[in-house]
């Protein structure tokens, strides 16, 4: 066989990866380092006693138990979700620049969406992995305290809560990585802290544009439509009062929260491709 048959031989042998399977290379490494990171076990270990709190306050207030296990429970679960990805994605694309391993990765057939994404990945598996574990211990606590108590919510109203909560933190994931790409870690963790606040009061943002005139309708129009809409995800008054929700609901809110996953990912994407590293 000639060398130009061998070398030919050996470019049609070669492939460059695809999109995906970059994508979840990078996710599974970065997965692996979160997993190892204290402030992650910091995180979980305070949200396990805020739910062991969540006990001791149903004891002293047994009129009112299910309610206050259900309250003290979700808000431990919001609050770590929310924390991790904060925190874990804020850092994630800083650390990897520091350290200059960024560099490793790059020198390979990767794109830097393809690398962001994956990150965004491993990030988004440690809060789905963090959420479901803390949702099972909640459930098995309440329901093993409180049996089919009447006043408890609904199963579905439990599992649609819980997968809006984690759309949220996905989402949030993604806004954080997005501002990683272009500021520091520190102002990263601001800038998606005051995106979440604003999107929280979203809904009051846009009758304040309703009932405003001339520039300052268009301004507050363009905020409340330019950030995400975190009212969709919360379901914290069904949860209380044991209310149901309808299917058409918790779809509509899982669709609008990935939509608001990628936008941020394709802008951090380009944002990045354009960083002098």
């Amino acid at each position: 066989m000639k060398p130009s048959e061998g070398n030919a031989s050996a470019e049609s042998d070669y492939r460059v990866p695809g999109t995906w399977s970059v994508s979840l290379a990078v996710a599974r490494v970065g997965f692996a380092e979160i997993l190892r990171d204290r402030i992650l076990l910091n995180i979980v270990v305070l949200t396990v006693l805020m739910i062991l709190a969540s006990v001791i306050t149903a004891q002293i207030t047994p009129s009112v138990t299910a309610r206050v296990l259900t309250d003290f429970s979700w808000g431990a679960l919001l609050v770590s979700c929310f924390a991790i990805a904060l925190t874990q994605g804020a850092s994630v694309v800083g650390r990897e620049i520091e350290r200059r391993t960024i560099l490793v990765a790059l020198a390979r057939p990767i794109h830097r969406a393809q690398w962001l994404v994956g990150k965004f990945l491993g990030v988004a598996s440690v809060v789905t992995l963090n959420g479901v574990l803390l949702f099972l211990v909640s459930c098995a606590l309440v329901y093993g305290m409180l049996g089919s108590d009447e006043s408890l919510s609904p199963l579905f109203t439990r599992l649609a809560a819980a997968s809006l909560l984690l759309v949220q933190s996905w989402v949030i994931v993604a806004v954080a990585l997005f501002f990683s790409t272009f500021t520091t870690t520190s102002l990263s963790v601001v800038l998606t802290v005051g995106v979440y606040l604003m999107g929280a009061s979203s809904s009051q943002i846009r009758w304040l544009a309703g009932q405003s005139e001339g520039p300052a309708r268009w301004v507050l129009g363009g905020v409340a439509a330019g950030i995400p809409n975190f009212d969709v995800f919360h379901l914290s008054r069904e949860l209380t009062y044991g209310l149901s929700v309808e299917w058409v609901r918790v779809f509509s809110g899982i669709g609008y929260g990935l939509i608001w996953c990628v936008i941020p990912l394709v802008a951090g994407g380009y944002l990045l491709q354009k960083r002098d590293l």
